[in-house]
């Protein structure tokens, strides 16, 4: 048998060419915690307006997604009956839509333009988080509070 003996470091003691590493270790293999609460504030918002999710992308420049919705789906929909603050999730997206949609139909007057500029919103708010959870600034963070250790060269120990 042999004994082979490794020096760890943690993520503060690193250089910077190792934390590079590090960092790209963490950009694979953690993925987005909150996809699956963003589709459920996508579905409650379509929800409410009779309305049906076909399909998406989140998360990337190219985020879209695609509904049913026609102009059917607002007739008769007033701003009086709408809740600004409406939260059927709870999650912070559901104010990305409901408000947006909201301020838009208030500005405008019309409401599928309200709809469809708040899931272009809704896109946009997902598509931020997720450039900001892979930041540098929050891997680090994240690294720094699971307290990972590297060996010299920024691989995980």
């Amino acid at each position: 048998m042999k004994t082979v003996e490794i020096n760890v470091f943690s993520f503060d003691e690193l250089d910077d060419r190792a934390k590079e590493k590090a960092r790209d270790w963490y950009r694979v293999s953690s993925d987005y915690p909150w996809f699956d609460e963003a589709k459920q504030s996508l579905t409650a918002f379509c929800d409410h307006f009779g309305v049906t999710v076909k399909d998406y992308s989140l998360g990337d420049s190219s985020g879209y997604v695609t509904t049913n919705a026609t102009n059917e789906n607002f007739r008769g929909v007033k701003l009086s009956e709408q809740d600004r603050d409406k939260m059927p999730t709870g999650l912070w997206l559901d104010c990305e839509l409901f408000a947006h949609f909201y301020d838009e139909f208030k500005r405008t007057g019309n409401a599928k333009g309200a709809f469809d500029d708040a899931l272009y919103n809704f896109t946009r708010a997902v598509r931020n988080d997720l450039e900001a959870y892979y930041s540098d600034e929050c891997i680090d963070d994240n690294i720094q509070a699971n307290e990972y250790q590297f060996t010299e060269t920024g691989k995980l120990f």
